[in-house]
């Protein structure tokens, strides 16, 4: 993949962290982009010399507010794809995240425009996650699924995807078929085991406490916004 493609998805990973009010490092960017923490210092520093990030004295990295417009669109852009790939096209989540990091870079900004009126303007990509320009000021209260209350009743609200940099995870969870709206309960958590059981439709579900960690979840009972 060609560099400048690999600098937006970075973007992506920082707008997405950003909008969960989670501080990150440069050696948990490289763990989340699987690449070296060298190359992700030289991306950093270019990205720094563009204007689109800067890097606090604790290494913190923090997109300017260049960096955040910018981010915005570019996760706009790969959010509308993959609700067309998923929604209209009926493509499994991994398979959509693959095609639209394809495609994002030969589309243009009206072509997204007129995808995102053709879809209905969609307030959340396939995964729940907001779509900047389309989604809802006023987002639910979540959860992550790992630090859930066993036996209250929950409903999956989205999976947060840190720029779905890990298919094999995003997978799993489609063919689990946990999924935005779907209603389960965890049945046990081992934290010395690592992972947690949940009991939805079906039968029980054993995931891993970092797989966990991507599904929010919010209490049967709240309301969410019409997406």
């Amino acid at each position: 993949m060609a560099e400048v493609d690999r600098s937006e998805e970075y973007m992506e990973v920082l707008y997405a962290c950003h909008t969960e009010g989670k501080a990150i490092i440069s050696a948990r960017l490289a763990e989340y982009m699987g690449v070296t923490p060298p190359t992700v210092t030289e991306t950093l520093r270019r990205l720094a010399r563009e204007g689109y990030v800067a890097l606090g004295n604790r290494k913190e990295i923090t997109l300017t507010p260049r960096g955040l417009e910018r981010a915005a669109y570019l996760v706009r852009r790969h959010r509308l794809t993959e609700r067309w790939l998923i929604d209209v096209l009926g493509l499994s989540w991994a398979h959509a995240q693959e095609e639209a990091c394809r495609l994002d870079h030969v589309m243009s900004e009206q072509t997204i425009l007129h995808l995102s009126r053709v879809l209905g303007n969609p307030a959340t990509c396939p995964h729940g996650n907001p779509i900047p320009g389309n989604a809802f000021a006023d987002a639910v209260a979540c959860t992550e699924l790992d630090k859930a209350p066993a036996g209250q009743p929950l409903v999956v609200e989205r999976v947060f995807d840190m720029g779905d940099t890990d298919a094999k995870l995003m997978d799993y969870l489609w063919q689990e078929g946990l999924r935005p709206g779907l209603a389960l309960t965890v049945e046990e958590s081992a934290p010395w085991a690592g992972t947690l059981r949940v009991q939805r439709e079906g039968g029980s579900v054993v995931l891993g406490l970092r797989a966990a960690s991507r599904v929010l979840v919010r209490p049967a009972g709240d309301i969410c916004p019409d997406r």
